[in-house]
């Protein structure tokens, strides 16, 4: 009412008033012209009949265009046509065009603007709802096949916007838009469909046919839809009959709008279509959308805006094409006032120039504001990433939801008209205490009634995945009203920023991990390399001294010897979770190593616990450590039966191909695990054991890494775990891999075994407990100090034992050099920490061998006789020694389990020691 009120009473109601009155005064002046016959006009429709050409159609059967002395002939779009290139040729006097005028301007075309009719585009590129696309980018890659034109070819935002993305809009499209497209569209035969929000949108959302538009760029609020043109050529030459035409048309449409069902009437009645059968729903539809493309609260029917038309000549030369808007191709409505002053006379010239005045003054303002509240609606329209939104908060508490961008409803997951009838929506998919912060917010504003800003950031839970957030900060200023308080907002969706920020930290957490394992790998092999050489130095001393106790102390001499070999095994742990264990890769059938270590471990296990083999044929052999096999699988099966905690149970081990990989899988349904345990599992020291020293897992982890290998976990609380090794497969069985070197030649009598290390300890034993098996021995502390000694006694130098970790010159370095100098002396090569494996087949050649520290003296007779002589110590096949370190590994776990309860103290009563 108030708008109405304004409209009758306001500033322009006698500016109107006279504007009707010159045109009645025109259409007076040209009575006498009509008398004489009417002037024959053509006007080409830029599409099919329809609501949206309602105000020609009214201005023809009202006789708008008759009183104006025309006769107009309406044509009906056909595909085969040209509507510029009629309208430049000719061939038609007037056109309705949209967008594409600003092209053929680009192209320096003679079109004449006369007036814009839809001051809002109602051209858009349509998918539907449930489409992957978004956006004008999110298409350019489709088949051109695919991809159809408007009808009139080219609409100026989908130019601008395909320039932008580097397409040319000349060949984007493979074909013009045909009738028959709609229905290819409807059955999903076209992924994007051109047309008209006030047609086929409508269409298809009555046929149950979800459809959206797709952001264009610029947003296709901008720039203005059908306008109403001629040539350049027909204004210059007839500006009185162009005149004539535009001011009937006008007409025509001011009473289309004001009688739309009248209208509606009129087209199914008088105005067949040849593209799309007419129908009422649809029809009134389509009046009731025209009138809001038209937007004739906003803009005076058929107003052109000069600047608004350079702002889209900019965005058009902004996109790669030079263009410009020429004033004289415009049509610039004359001053009512002026035809008023001459009609008067010089009596009245005084007061119609104040008149004028002040009607210039009124209608600049009117303009500027229009144009003020065009720019505000523009950019709360082409919100993207944000929503700008005004909101009322009522003294009673309530809201309402005065103005928002459409991507409001984007975010939150509701329609416009949703959140419209509910603002609080808004706050439905909060979290508990951050809604409960947004209405305190509210009672203090409330409360304060002062104007102020307030940024706030907040979630909310996202519409399109239940369990995900999505995070948005707010810029709010609120001012107070007699209603309330008022909100401007303007809100940025930071999704995007905080989930990359959360990666970016979990990245830097697993990279601190990982040089943190690392770290302390390096550190780890160097105290192991260090203790190797004290455990040394305690068995070879032990075993001097055992030979000289009595009978009594022989088995405290045992428990040494087990002493050191647990420390030993320690270390070994310690190593394999450093990637540094000591290797003797060879091809290995895991199966039959899977067969043989069940068969021992169905003894181990708790009596209630089963395991089942499943092992798959014609598996290929995999390159690994056998006893470094044994220590996973040990460890792992003994895992998973003790995960049942004394309760009956099953373990299921499985071996086949996956992804051209060796695959074991070891299952159990016991007690299973916490996310948060299973991400700590492999930590060195880590257990949920109570007597646990957490290398375990983490020495098996080491293992697998060192034979490039995988070990993966998946654990759920209650229902089981499942650890999935991957392995490389290897050469075929029987390649040989590990080096172990020939017999070459006897010892003589009369030579020595050269013993080179810098740690005294290691040195002195590794002498005395050849000298105890009868070899003659000089000594060398350094690598320097070897070579040294071979270059001035090689003659009476058979063999030399040789530590691979000095400060000076390491052993490595000094094989080297002997070999490079052509010595072929044998060399046995002694390490703490290195591996066989590591040290390569081109140094484990016929005359070199590999003995890991700590050594026993049988161990060291066996690495220097299997040098000079077949005569080995014996050894056992491959059954055996799986068999032993089987045994040796339960042996360990039931010692250390016996040693924990016996030094646990009960906690109840009724608890067992």
């Amino acid at each position: 009412m108030q708008r109405d009120h304004a409209r009758k009473h306001g500033p322009g109601h006698w500016q109107r008033r006279l504007s009707t009155l010159a045109l009645a005064i025109a259409l007076i002046l040209t009575a006498a012209a009509s008398a004489r016959g009417e002037d024959r006009v053509s006007l080409q429709l830029k599409y099919y009949h329809q609501f949206q050409f309602a105000g020609y159609y009214a201005a023809d059967y009202l006789g708008y265009y008759r009183d104006a002395g025309l006769t107009v002939d309406i044509r009906e779009f056909r595909p085969e046509i040209d509507i510029a290139e009629d309208v430049l040729a000719g061939r038609v006097d007037f056109a309705t065009l949209s967008t594409q005028l600003f092209t053929q301007w680009a192209e320096k075309r003679d079109l004449f603007l006369l007036a814009v009719i839809h001051q809002r585009n109602p051209h858009a590129l349509m998918v539907r709802a449930d489409s992957a696309y978004r956006t004008l980018a999110d298409i350019i890659d489709l088949p051109r096949e695919q991809l159809v034109a408007p009808a009139t070819r080219m609409e100026t935002d989908i130019w601008v916007g395909l320039r932008r993305l580097g397409r040319d809009p000349n060949t984007f499209f493979g074909r013009m838009k045909v009738p028959e497209d709609l229905e290819r569209f409807a059955k999903g035969e076209l992924p994007v469909y051109p047309g008209l929000v006030t047609n086929e949108l409508l269409r298809l959302n009555r046929r149950g046919i979800a459809v959206r538009t797709l952001d264009l760029v610029p947003n296709a609020s901008l720039v203005p839809g059908d306008s109403l043109i001629c040539s350049g050529a027909l204004w210059r030459r007839q500006p009185a009959l162009v005149k004539r035409f535009r001011a009937a048309s006008l007409k025509g449409w001011e009473y289309a709008l004001a009688h739309q069902a009248e209208l509606v009437a009129h087209i199914i009645a008088k105005r067949p279509s040849i593209g799309f059968p007419h129908d009422a729903t649809h029809l009134r539809e389509e009046a009731s959308a025209t009138a809001e493309l038209i937007d004739a609260d906003r803009f005076p029917l058929g107003e052109i805006s000069l600047e608004r038309l350079q702002r889209i000549a900019q965005l058009i030369t902004e996109a790669g094409t030079q263009t410009s808007v020429y004033p004289d191709q415009v049509y610039q409505r004359a001053d009512p006032w002026r035809l008023w002053l001459v009609l008067l006379g010089a009596s009245v010239a005084a007061g119609a120039i104040v008149i004028l005045v002040l009607s210039l003054i009124a209608r600049r303002q009117r303009v500027s504001l229009a144009e003020s509240a065009t720019h505000y609606r523009n950019l709360i329209d082409i919100a993207h990433g944000y929503f700008v939104y005004r909101m009322t908060i009522l003294h009673s508490g309530k809201s309402r939801l005065d103005v928002a961008s459409p991507s409001l409803a984007k975010v939150f997951g509701y329609s416009m008209a949703e959140l419209q009838a509910d603002p609080d929506l808004m706050l439905a998919r909060m979290p508990d205490n951050e809604r409960a912060e947004a209405f305190a917010m509210r009672a203090r504003m409330l409360k304060d009634l002062t104007p102020g800003h307030a940024r706030w950031r907040f979630r909310i839970r996202d519409p399109r995945n239940a369990d995900g957030f999505r995070h948005l900060v707010a810029n709010i200023s609120h001012m107070p009203t007699a209603e309330g308080f008022c909100l401007d907002g303007v809100t940025i969706d930071i999704t995007a920023e905080v989930e990359a920020e959360a990666r970016e930290r979990q990245l830097q957490e697993q990279l601190a991990l990982s040089q943190r394992n690392e770290s302390l790998g390096l550190l780890a092999s160097g105290i192991a390399h260090d203790f190797n050489n004290i455990l040394s130095a305690i068995r070879g001393n032990a075993e001097l001294i055992a030979p000289l106790l009595p009978t009594a102390g022989r088995p405290r001499v045992e428990r040494l010897f087990q002493a050191v070999d647990r420390a030993s095994g320690l270390v070994r742990q310690i190593l394999a979770y450093a990637g540094r264990g000591r290797l003797e890769v060879k091809p290995l059938d895991l199966g039959e190593e899977l067969k043989q270590i069940d068969a021992l471990l169905r003894h181990a296990l708790p009596k209630q616990v089963t395991t089942h083999l499943e092992i798959a044929e014609n598996l290929p052999p995999v390159l690994f450590d056998p006893s470094q096999f044994q220590q996973v699988l040990v460890n792992l099966l003994m895992n998973a039966g003790e995960s049942y905690e004394g309760r009956p149970g099953d373990v299921f081990s499985r071996l086949d191909l996956h992804d051209g990989l060796v695959r074991l899988r070891i299952r159990d349904h016991g007690c299973g695990m916490e996310p948060a345990t299973i991400r700590r599992i492999f930590e060195p020291y880590f257990t949920t054991k109570t007597h646990g020293h957490g290398l375990g897992l983490a020495a098996v982890q080491g293992i697998m890494r060192s034979a490039e290998g995988s070990i993966t976990c998946e654990s759920q609380l209650g229902h089981g775990t499942t650890f999935t090794l991957l392995f490389r497969p290897g050469p075929p069985l029987g390649a040989v891999v590990a080096i172990k070197p020939p017999t070459t030649q006897v010892l003589g009598d009369d030579r020595a075994v050269l013993v080179v290390d810098d740690d005294t300890l290691v040195r002195e034993i590794a002498v005395a407990t050849l000298q105890t098996l009868g070899y003659r021995c000089r000594e060398a502390s350094s690598g320097r100090d070897c070579l040294a000694l071979l270059a001035s006694e090689r003659s009476g130098i058979c063999a030399v034992l040789l530590d691979c970790r000095m400060p000076d010159l390491d052993g490595m370095s000094v094989l080297k050099d002997i070999r490079e100098r052509g010595d072929r002396i044998p060399v046995v090569l002694m390490s703490g920490m290195l591996t066989a494996e590591g040290l390569g087949a081109d140094v484990l050649d016929r005359r070199t061998r590999f003995l890991p520290k700590p050594f026993s003296q049988s161990q060291l007779a066996d690495a220097i006789e299997g040098l000079f002589s077949s005569r080995g110590r014996g050894g056992n096949d491959d059954s055996s020694r799986t068999a032993m370190a089987v045994v040796d590994v339960i042996r360990l776990r039931r010692e250390d389990e016996v040693r924990n309860r016996t030094a646990a103290k009960p906690d109840r009563p009724d608890q067992r020691p």
